[in-house]
């Protein structure tokens, strides 16, 4: 029979570049008023060249300077993407300013006529969009409704102070505060937007950074598992059996290997969940083929070790420390279940098509991995669930009567990910919990 773990390992993917964001809508909303403000800029002033300022004397020039000065100013500072906010900030109160002042520094002497004063080409789309960047939502709606309205007024205070023309005050009012509302609802909208993806992503990583946390913890348990199994275990299993000195002896030097085990993983176990970033050491293939030769040299039964790697590339060293404890721990699952008529166990070692392969075989008794029993620790967590944490598969093909194989494969590039909420069910049922 056969069963094992799916070599392709669900991955959460890698946040991908911002394409839509608070930062990105800003620059974009600044550099297009700025692109707006520089049309409508020329568009008036060609409009100043061919009428005039209408303003006589230094306060015509005065006004003149105020005004597009600023703007160049503003314009300048939108397509840099610095200090945009400031100078639209000075634009839009230098124009509300320049507005109210207008039957002043004209004596009312444009009331009369039915062509617009150049100040009204920048009333709605640059002087309401300057706001709408530059203020909070309720002060722009604001502004984008009083500007218009005061240049609707002013614009038909005539010499005297009579009121000339005032339907076109009332039409200039209405069509300058409707072009201002749909600017700051567009820039509002855009903001909103920009906000509410932001706020998503972050709410997606917060959630992807717990699920890395939670997977760290459950690497932890599960090498603390097997490391209990594999050494402590066998030490009090080891003392309870014991009914002579040395015996006893043996026990206590299991229990004195357990400690050290144990203490020698303790630095792995605590850079599984750290935060610092700090590059965990890596080994090569040939430390792994060592390490596997050691512990098959430590069984009372012989195992023959064959290096078959072809490839060479850098192990991290916790990796390299599951892939060599689960070997050992099917070799001694062979050794302890396998039956005494054994006549060949072999483990080999290939490094081919980019990943590591381990496959331990006996032609032993055999059992059906479907009938171990839950409570046994050593095929379910001390192999399969620490080799599948680790971004690994195992496979394992065995019926009764006709030996055990057992594959353990990983690769470089199936690194750790956080496992899918199911996956410790799916183990269950494909009969690999023992």
């Amino acid at each position: 029979m056969t069963t094992g773990i799916p070599e392709n390992i669900n991955r959460v993917a890698a946040p991908r570049q911002r394409l839509f964001s608070t930062e990105r809508v800003e620059r974009l909303y600044d550099r297009s008023v700025a692109a707006i403000s520089l049309l409508f800029g020329l568009q008036t002033f060609s409009v100043v060249l061919s009428d005039g300022s209408l303003i006589d004397g230094p306060a015509g020039n005065a006004t003149l300077i105020l005004v597009f000065g600023t703007l160049t100013l503003f314009i300048a500072a939108g397509f840099a993407g610095r200090f945009a906010r400031p100078m639209a900030t000075l634009f839009a109160f230098v124009y509300l300013a320049a507005v109210i002042a207008w039957p002043f520094l004209t004596g009312g002497a444009q009331a009369a006529s039915d062509t617009e004063p150049w100040l009204w080409y920048l009333c709605g789309a640059v002087a309401c969009a300057t706001a709408a960047l530059a203020f909070p939502t309720a002060l722009a709606i604001a502004y984008s409704v009083a500007t218009p309205v005061i240049y609707g007024v002013v614009r038909t205070i005539g010499p005297g102070g009579q009121i000339v023309n005032a339907e076109i005050g009332v039409l200039d009012a209405s069509y300058g505060a409707m072009i201002g509302l749909i600017i700051v609802m567009l820039g509002v909208t855009f903001r909103h937007a920009a906000r509410a993806v932001d706020e998503a992503r972050v709410t997606a990583l917060n959630r992807y950074d717990e699920a890395v946390h939670q997977h760290a913890r459950e690497v932890q348990r599960i090498e603390v598992d097997a490391l209990v199994h594999d050494m402590v275990l066998a030490a009090l299993q080891a003392a309870e059996r014991a009914t002579t000195p040395a015996q006893s002896r043996a026990a206590v030097a299991l229990a004195e290997n357990a400690i050290k085990h144990l203490a020698t993983h303790g630095d792995t176990l605590t850079a599984a969940s750290r935060d610092d970033g700090d590059l965990e050491p890596t080994y090569g293939t040939g430390e792994l083929v060592a390490a596997i030769s050691r512990a098959a040299r430590s069984h009372s039964v012989p195992f023959e070790v064959h290096d078959e790697t072809s490839e060479h590339f850098p192990l991290p060293a916790r990796v390299l420390a599951i892939l060599s404890s689960a070997t050992e721990q099917a070799m001694a699952n062979s050794a302890q279940h396998a039956g005494s008529r054994v006549t060949s166990r072999t483990v080999t070692l290939r490094t081919t098509a980019g990943r590591v392969e381990i496959v331990v075989r006996d032609d032993g008794v055999g059992f059906d991995p479907t009938m171990v029993d839950e409570r046994r620790l050593g095929l379910r967590v001390s192999i399969i669930e620490r080799v599948v944490k680790s971004g690994g598969s195992v496979t394992i093909d065995s019926t009764a009567g006709s030996g055990a194989t057992i594959v353990i494969r990983w690769a470089p590039n199936q690194t750790i990910q956080p496992p899918r909420p199911a996956a410790a069910d799916e183990i269950a049922e494909r009969g690999a919990v023992s």
